[in-house]
């Protein structure tokens, strides 16, 4: 795929950015054992997966929806510095099980580690737990791929339920179509035992 990029003109350098990505994720070695324990800490909790913004979207996010489909669990994801600010608040009354999961870039701005570092201490403080992850990795992109791989041994470990289409999420589908009879036939072929 890299080589199609630059042979496009689209980009250069792909190729040789992507295979040293590949030599970074083929050495972490230790992902699994540390998903394990990051996936017992968050059993029966809600976690909340902040990163420093550039990090936000490719990352939070994804992490966010590998635990939903994966482990079937709920789980949010926000940016630092945004969440400083109103959603910080809502942890002055803590009304669920939440874990606050940072994702910590030490190369980052220094001001950012100092706000992670802060924001962490203060809601510790707070009685929320609070899961550190370094992101590592020489450049942003190994750092980014790397917490995703974590993430999918993570949302692995977390998984208390078989791995198949959820029966809420067809519940749901068949709620919002408006052909509920086309609905019923492929729900009851999805959910009826099948007969040899």
């Amino acid at each position: 795929m890299a080589r199609l990029i630059e042979a496009a003109g689209l980009a250069t350098g792909g190729h040789a950015k992507f295979e040293a990505l590949e030599g970074h994720l083929s050495a972490l070695t230790d992902l699994e054992s540390r998903a394990e324990g990051i996936a017992e800490r968050l059993q029966g909790r809600i976690p909340v997966i902040y990163a420093p913004t550039q990090y936000a979207r490719p990352v939070a996010q994804i992490a966010k929806i590998k635990i939903n489909e994966n482990s079937k669990m709920a789980c949010f994801w926000s940016a630092v510095p945004e969440m400083n600010h109103n959603e910080m608040v809502g942890y002055t009354r803590l009304n669920g099980p939440f874990t606050a999961v940072l994702l910590d870039d030490p190369d980052g701005l220094p001001r950012m580690q100092h706000r992670i570092a802060t924001t962490a201490a203060t809601l510790t403080e707070n009685g929320v737990p609070v899961e550190r992850i370094t992101l590592s990795g020489p450049t942003p992109e190994a750092k980014a791929f790397s917490a995703l791989f974590l993430f999918d041994f993570v949302s692995y470990r977390t998984t208390k339920v078989e791995c198949t289409h959820s029966k809420l999420c067809t519940r749901l589908t068949y709620r919002l179509s408006s052909n509920h009879a086309y609905c019923f036939t492929l729900i009851h072929k999805l959910t009826a035992p099948e007969i040899s």
